[in-house]
């Protein structure tokens, strides 16, 4: 839920990035997200978020190590994963982001990952599915009455921050190659992962 402040960073994506937008492979995307979010909303509901949050930091960090690992070596030597399903990377990517309310970008990350998108069709593309399934899914928490007090006041005080990471995530990502970004991402995923273990 906290994490529809991703919606607001990444609706703020710069304009010259639409064209980027890959929109074959995000209507490839779309039709399984919605199910998955259908799913989220269950597990969200139901589970035991703690437990899935350990969970997903261990396959996180897991998923992160290799692709940083394969990303170290020659292009001729990487194997195709079972993350070029597009569907299967917008069901996890619902069900999760919807969970959690966040972390709905690492299993698309994985997919673009694997079917190696280019740096600039990957920021802009993720932007947009980011976008609508966040608005999809926050269409979702309203149905079930979780937009509280609390919430819009947490998202209110984090919204400065989300605006400098845009800031900053422009800068650092302007002249990388597609190869260094790929390591950042997965470093990130690292990092990511590591972090959903120690808070929980």
């Amino acid at each position: 839920m906290y994490g529809e402040l991703n919606l607001l960073e990444h609706e703020m994506t710069d304009a010259r990035d639409h064209r980027n937008i890959a929109w074959d492979t995000l209507l490839r995307l779309l039709p399984s997200s919605m199910l998955g979010i259908v799913f989220g909303l269950l597990f969200f509901k139901l589970l035991d978020s703690a437990t899935l949050a350990r969970g997903l930091g261990i396959v996180t960090v897991f998923y992160g190590t290799l692709a940083l690992a394969a990303s170290l070596r020659p292009e001729h030597v990487r194997q195709a994963s079972v993350w070029t399903d597009a569907r299967l990377a917008g069901l996890l990517s619902g069900a999760i982001g919807t969970t959690f309310g966040a972390l709905a970008s690492l299993f698309i990350a994985m997919h673009f990952d694997a079917i190696r998108m280019s740096k600039d069709y990957f920021r802009a593309t993720m932007s947009m599915i980011l976008v609508v399934i966040g608005i999809l899914r926050g269409l979702g928490y309203f149905a079930v009455g979780e937009f509280r007090r609390d919430v819009l006041l947490v998202l209110l005080i984090t919204f400065p921050m989300a605006l400098i990471g845009i800031f900053v995530g422009d800068r650092l990502q302007t002249g990388m190659s597609d190869v260094a970004f790929g390591r950042l991402v997965s470093v990130t995923l690292i990092i990511s992962g590591f972090a959903l273990l120690v808070m929980t």
